[in-house]
């Protein structure tokens, strides 16, 4: 299956995805309306993300079984990386500018995409560098507005 085709089998992950990016977008733009609370108690919104997934898991897939390494690395991933991105992203909107911010989040996929083209030897096909260009784009357009 080349990229661009569509074959009904993805619709759902694509579905899931949108929604997560309209809570993300909505607790990032309403993260100072809602009231100061902690930085610290962004880890609490993380376990009960992390718990609500799990269950929806066991009650809508086929449950695997995770072996005690698992358990440590993700446990680890949890702690390290992405906890302390949740925990950082939180306190750049709080006390930085929340448009710098989002400006800045767009060389994320970007730099993950080199990064992974790095990693695995790959070669950046013309379907990559044209969703480099559109992302730049974005990201100066949207610094026009700053």
């Amino acid at each position: 299956m080349s990229g661009s085709q569509v074959t009904g089998e993805f619709e759902i992950g694509y579905l899931y995805a949108l929604t997560a990016a309209f809570i993300w977008a909505t607790y990032s733009l309403g993260s100072k309306r809602i009231g100061s609370f902690p930085t610290a108690q962004v880890g609490s919104f993380g376990l009960v993300a992390g718990s609500l997934a799990l269950v929806a898991h066991l009650v809508l897939e086929n449950p695997v079984e995770i072996t005690q390494i698992q358990w440590l690395w993700l446990v680890l991933l949890g702690i390290g990386p992405l906890g302390g991105s949740f925990y950082l992203w939180d306190y750049a909107l709080k006390y930085g500018n929340p448009q710098r911010v989002g400006l800045i989040a767009f060389l994320t996929p970007l730099l993950s995409t080199i990064f992974a083209l790095i990693a695995t030897g790959q070669k950046l096909s013309l379907s990559l560098l044209l969703a480099a260009v559109l992302i730049l784009g974005a990201a100066l357009v949207g610094a026009r507005g700053e």
